[in-house]
């Protein structure tokens, strides 16, 4: 049995999240939190295998918890659930301990399995997530960070730099 931590600021998202995962038969919701601090608290109380976290909720905030998880309770396993697809972002969760990330918009068995793989300690990351890590390498400060805005750019320098008519 896995034993699943969420922690998101909108009520919406944790308890879709907790629905969803309640759902499988190998996993278990054994706490909700809506700020970083509530997390690391339940991280210590109801032992979670994986905790899910969400990068902008109030007070610390996932990138502080994760790294905090981390460090007190290095047996569980963090993985980011957010709407950010950019550099820092995905850097700064990876930096803190994060073992996968994921954006909001994937989809239910994607959740369930990138919950799945973290829980057995394999990193897992969105398709968006993983080319901002492929990125890392490459990005200067006057390139476009998200991989949105880099897909424009390069639309956009293929049209060249004048309105077609």
């Amino acid at each position: 049995m896995i034993r699943v931590l969420i922690a998101d600021d909108n009520d919406l998202v944790r308890r879709g999240l907790a629905e969803i995962l309640a759902a499988e038969p190998d996993i278990e919701v054994c706490g909700t939190a809506e700020t970083g601090e509530a997390a690391v608290e339940l991280a210590e109380t109801c032992a979670p295998d994986v905790v899910l976290l969400d990068l902008t909720m109030p007070g610390a905030g996932g990138i502080a918890a994760a790294a905090t998880i981390r460090r007190t309770a290095p047996q569980v396993r963090v993985m980011v659930v957010s709407c950010h697809d950019d550099v820092a972002h995905v850097r700064g969760a990876l930096g803190a301990g994060a073992l996968g990330y994921i954006l909001k918009d994937a989809g239910a068995a994607d959740v369930v399995g990138a919950v799945r793989a973290v829980s057995r300690g394999e990193p897992c990351l969105s398709p968006d997530a993983a080319r901002a890590v492929q990125h890392l390498s490459t990005v200067t400060v006057s390139e476009p960070t998200t991989v949105r805005a880099r897909a424009r750019a390069r639309h956009r320098s293929r049209r060249g730099p004048w309105p077609r008519r």
